[in-house]
């Protein structure tokens, strides 16, 4: 079956490497990584872009990409179809922070923009209509899966915790909603579908602050409570809760928090608790819809688990996650083609050139390749892409067949 899937290639410099205990990690080319696990793919088109690479953000449904490259001091942001053409593009003033998402169907695309932890939320169209402008204290609107609604998250240093929902139309305009009335201490959402929300929120219940997890139907201007859940009680969930703190796949949620004491969670979407470990993890993500990978923490021993939901067996691989000037802060993404899965790691936030990427193997359960490319799954599309970001960055369109 043809699979078709989205890599992102980042190349940096060459200061620093991950060293696996008792392994080698070897550094490849571009050419060494086609060849070794691409070999049916063939490039079919190369786009030049401009300046340097800030960031990028890919449609998951449509393979659309949205980029944003820094030109003589100004920042300028593409949008390309998932045939590689420009459809537009515009200019900003240079800024610390930049950052773009966009929905999986492509329709909203929102720019972060920022300085001194002020982010200037930018909301434009698919077509290109810039729709509206929210700025706030370390604060990103977030667009749902279809790009109908927009949400706020909330960063580690935002002074600012929401004690309400506040969720946004396409064009930036506040929706008011009933359905949700509790008197909360603070809480976080994100989408798990089109239409169905994730509530994370503290309830102040005769002085006593219980935390709950809650899903809950978008009918109209109206929410309605599917399951509910009460947790053990974890304020950093709040923080960062959609990118960091909670993951979803098409079958399972996990929920999971980074301080000392705290538990990781994984539900069905009917609100059944099918996977509970008392370890604390840095970073978890999806590789598969029953399969979660985790990094350790500082005082755990540099490595990570891989935990399949169905059985609870956990798989622990112990290799070195320390770079030169201190540990890896996450995964910022991961995807698994055939048999390898691609580790993601990010050091320093918001700064792009601080990746490193490496490859390891389900069969000989090994690290085996440290590598400078950054790939993202995206399936059933014709073509697949690789945006090469440093000076002069470039998309290059690849198509072909995984086995």
């Amino acid at each position: 079956m043809k699979k078709i899937f989205l890599i992102m290639l980042l190349l940096i410099a060459l200061a620093s490497m991950l060293i696996a205990e008792n392994i080698h990690l070897q550094e490849i080319t571009l050419d060494e990584f086609l060849t070794e696990y691409l070999p049916d793919y063939k490039i079919e088109k190369q786009i030049q872009l401009e300046g340097i690479g800030r960031d990028f953000a890919v449609a998951k449904e449509t393979g659309e990409i949205v980029a944003i490259n820094e030109i003589n001091g100004q920042l300028k942001v593409s949008f390309f179809d998932n045939n590689g053409s420009e459809k537009w593009r515009k200019r900003f003033s240079n800024y610390y922070l930049a950052e773009c998402v966009i929905s999986e169907n492509g329709q909203t695309i929102v720019l972060h923009l920022g300085e001194d932890m002020y982010v200037t939320n930018i909301i434009i169209s698919r077509e290109g209509q810039q729709c509206n402008e929210i700025r706030r204290k370390d604060m990103w609107l977030i667009p749902s899966p279809d790009g109908n609604y927009l949400y706020w998250r909330f960063g580690d240093f935002s002074s600012f915790t929401p004690k309400k929902i506040q969720i946004y139309d396409k064009n930036g305009k506040d929706i008011i909603f009933s359905g949700f009335d509790n008197k909360t201490n603070g809480l976080a959402i994100r989408f798990i579908s089109n239409d169905k929300i994730l509530i994370c929120y503290i309830d102040e219940v005769k002085n006593n602050q219980n935390m709950y997890i809650a899903a809950y139907n978008i009918s109209g201007n109206s929410l309605n409570r599917i399951w509910k859940k009460k947790i053990q009680r974890n304020a950093t969930l709040l923080h960062n809760f959609d990118r960091e703190k909670s993951v979803v796949s098409k079958k399972y949620i996990a929920i999971y928090g980074t301080c000392s004491s705290s538990l990781l969670f994984v539900f069905d979407f009917n609100g059944n608790i099918v996977f509970q470990k008392e370890k604390v993890y840095r970073s978890i993500r999806f590789i598969n819809e029953f399969t979660l990978i985790a990094m350790t923490t500082d005082w755990e021993p540099n490595g990570i688990d891989i935990i399949n939901i169905n059985d609870g067996n956990i798989e622990s691989i112990n290799f070195s996650l320390i770079h030169e000037n201190g540990d890896w802060d996450k995964f910022d993404a991961v995807s698994m083609i055939d048999k390898n899965i691609f580790l993601d790691l990010i050091r320093v936030p918001y700064s792009r050139n601080k990746y490193r990427t490496i490859i390891w193997n389900f069969d000989n359960e090994k690290v085996k390749m440290d590598y400078q490319f950054i790939p993202l799954s995206l399936d059933n599309k014709k073509m697949s892409y690789l945006l090469k970001y440093d000076l002069n960055p470039e998309i290059i369109m690849i198509e072909g067949d995984v086995k």
